[in-house]
């Protein structure tokens, strides 16, 4: 029987997405998102790397600071101390909706989009 873990997600992003191309020629789009939880002032921020496949439908470009919808599959990765140095686990997210919800100007900073944009949930 097939399993999955689904996760749904609204943070800001960390750093703008970057491309990257695997060795067969795939192209992907990674960033990192911040997610608060918590009591207002005791939050706790969780960061979750955020990978989407590069299809033609995927249009946009995340930025720093930019407020993001993520709905995808969630993959634990454990760490592996003698590769890495690292313990533990690392969540990471494999996305197939991304919404930005905000959208930013170059030098004002974020704004937010009008009310009046589909948004698909």
């Amino acid at each position: 029987m097939p399993s999955f873990a689904k996760i749904s997600l609204l943070g800001h992003a960390g750093k703008d997405g970057e491309e990257y191309s695997s060795k067969g020629g795939k192209k992907f789009y990674k960033f990192s998102l911040a997610v608060n939880s918590g009591k207002r002032g005791e939050e706790k921020v969780s960061w979750f790397p955020v990978w989407i496949e590069q299809k033609e439908t995927y249009q946009y470009d995340v930025r720093k600071g930019q407020l993001v919808f993520v709905e995808g599959n969630m993959v634990l990765d454990k760490g592996d101390p003698e590769k890495t140095g690292k313990f533990g686990v690392t969540p990471t997210v494999w996305a197939h909706i991304v919404v930005p919800l905000e959208v930013p100007k170059k030098d004002d900073g974020p704004k937010v989009l009008s009310e009046s944009v589909d948004i698909p949930f």
